[in-house]
């Protein structure tokens, strides 16, 4: 078998696995299984950083040293069993015309979570912008707040600060300080913590690294 046959097998065998364990995951209501994902995938540092360049970068270096890690293993163990040796000489030997696997796999990576960073920063300031259009037209009447529209802005706020959350921009500098100002509204803050998932540990994450 030549060797470009066994790449391809290589990269469809990958592919395969790759896709079996992401349907898994997102079948699956394992926490065990979650949390093993996201320590693959890179999750876990958007416990502690927003979203961003530097991340994109950090994660796209783990996830491509997870896969072509694998890759490479899976093509080695194959090259072995076709010509019955597993040296060093023969791995260095058939590790070099892999290394510009590397270069190919983190691309890909990169310009994917790069993607979904980029759509999740435009959507938050789009809506961060709407927000604040709106939240300058509030009509008034005899000198007191539309009742319907004051209670529209509270819930607009709570799901802003939840969708923020969710994407991993809370602490980014544009958004901070809008996240801090409304969570410390009495209203927002009971609105937050009793219509979002896990409100009251988010809210103390928040509160915590917001210092407030």
């Amino acid at each position: 078998m030549s060797e470009d046959v066994m790449l391809v097998i290589v990269l469809l065998l990958c592919l395969w696995i790759g896709g079996f364990i992401g349907a898994a995951v997102l079948s699956a209501e394992s926490p065990s299984l979650r949390h093993a994902f996201d320590a693959f995938s890179g999750e876990w540092m958007l416990k502690r950083s927003a979203n961003g360049g530097r991340v994109v970068f950090a994660r796209a270096v783990l996830v491509t040293s997870i896969v072509y890690g694998v890759s490479l293993l899976v093509r080695l163990l194959l090259l072995a069993k076709a010509d019955s040796s597993f040296t060093w000489e023969f791995i260095q030997e058939k590790s070099v015309d892999t290394l510009p696997w590397i270069a190919a796999i983190f691309a890909a990576v990169f310009a994917g979570l790069y993607s979904r960073f980029a759509s999740q920063w435009s959507y938050l300031a789009t809506t961060y912008n709407d927000y604040m259009s709106a939240r300058m037209q509030t009509p008034i009447n005899n000198g007191q707040a539309d009742p319907f529209h004051h209670r529209t802005m509270k819930l607009w706020e709570a799901a802003f600060v939840e969708d923020d959350y969710d994407l991993h921009l809370w602490r980014k500098r544009m958004f901070a300080p809008l996240v801090r100002e409304l969570l410390q509204d009495v209203e927002v803050e009971k609105i937050f913590k009793e219509s979002t998932h896990d409100g009251v540990a988010r809210l103390r994450e928040i509160q915590a690294a917001l210092r407030f």
